[in-house]
């Protein structure tokens, strides 16, 4: 019980330091992610998001529609009677879009009700992000915490990733040249391939695949 209060007590202080959006009543909304986070034309996407109740509570329900450039997300929450914050994460599956920039408004509810959303308080955040065209440079600029050098090289690759699944090198026709082992470290040589240019398609554990241009030298 003293931990509980703890955390109730830092949080009002959080509040009233920072004056942040998790401070407003109620649910707190926390992170809005995009995977990947700029998606291609047409290509299904997921966006993830997080809410936290004051108090213990369950999920009673979600919701998302696109009108326009604008996608609305809703949740439901029910906070119980024990004074402890809870954290929710919600995944919304969305079809493929056209190219050009949107609007995500997330709203979450949170209910006196466990089994049905009365809507006694919300909370509303928005998050900007674009779709665009399916290109090579441009799925290469998605992924910033995935980094891969030297490049140019001509010889030894390293790839810093957290997310991988599998690994291809791809000449440049999409014939795959080159099934790259998942090691840690992660690395590989290309000394034996002919210099050029080639891609390195990576599938994350998300379900999306990025590819990274590389040049051998």
């Amino acid at each position: 019980m003293r931990t509980q209060i703890i955390s109730i007590v830092f949080l009002h202080i959080k509040c009233l330091i920072t004056f942040s959006s998790f401070c407003q009543c109620c649910p707190y909304i926390g992170k809005i992610d995009l995977i990947p986070p700029i998606p291609s034309e047409n290509e299904s996407f997921k966006i993830i998001t997080e809410a936290t109740t004051p108090n213990q509570g369950g999920k009673i329900s979600k919701s998302h529609n696109m009108l326009g450039d604008t996608l609305y997300l809703q949740s439901c929450y029910w906070s119980g009677l024990l004074t402890s914050p809870q954290t929710f994460k919600d995944t919304f599956n969305i079809f493929g879009q056209n190219t050009g920039n949107y609007v995500i408004k997330f709203k979450t509810f949170q209910s006196t009700k466990s089994d049905s959303c009365n809507n006694q308080r919300f909370q509303l955040a928005t998050k900007l992000f674009s779709i665009s065209g399916a290109n090579t440079t441009q799925i290469e600029d998605y992924f910033e915490e995935t980094k891969i050098y030297p490049n140019p090289t001509n010889n030894l690759i390293t790839i810093n990733f957290s997310d991988i699944m599998s690994a291809f090198l791809l000449d440049l026709q999409g014939k795959v040249v080159l099934e790259i082992p998942i090691t840690i470290p992660f690395s590989f040589k290309i000394d034996a391939f002919p210099v050029g240019i080639y891609m390195i398609e990576l599938k994350h554990i998300y379900g999306y695949t990025s590819k990274h241009r590389i040049i051998k030298n």
